[in-house]
């Protein structure tokens, strides 16, 4: 977590990777901001900025990446759940259409998440569903997107 000092000194989540990634981590990477980048919906975690910055630590300066994204204050829906126990009926049919909607969002930008688990949905501050970690998502046009009919 982090402030964003630019803008309010508004909390966000920050992912931090070394310079020295791998070519499996830098694909994932990549995946993740571009899904991100082209994803507008309530229930998505939102995309803010990346880059890569010089990181101070004690033992010294490092070039790392990040990924700033928008933070999902309550944490991840498999921590809620373990803390909260099960859901009423009332409250699952609250939570599954938020997570239709934001998986219909996906795939109506041609954004298929291929990770969808407890950890990777997260609960904002007023508890509705973020779907985050994009890292595993990959991209798919239409026939007729790609000049075939």
């Amino acid at each position: 977590m982090a402030e964003d000092t630019l803008n309010g000194n508004k909390r966000v989540a920050v992912k931090i990777m070394n310079e020295d990634i791998g070519e499996t981590e830098k694909s994932m990477l990549y995946n993740e901001i571009h899904s991100m980048q082209n994803l507008n919906h309530a229930n998505i975690v939102k995309y803010l900025e990346c880059g890569q910055k010089e990181y101070i630590k004690p033992s010294g300066k490092r070039t790392v990446s990040f990924i700033a994204l928008e933070l999902a204050e309550a944490g991840e829906l498999f921590d809620f759940i373990s803390n909260t126990g099960r859901f009423s009926e009332k409250v699952t049919r609250h939570y599954f259409k938020q997570l239709c909607g934001a998986i219909k969002a996906c795939h109506d930008s041609g954004i298929y998440h291929r990770d969808l688990k407890a950890e990777n949905i997260f609960m904002d501050n007023k508890y509705e569903l973020k779907v985050g970690d994009f890292g595993f998502s990959t991209t798919w046009m239409k026939a007729d997107q790609k000049g075939l009919f």
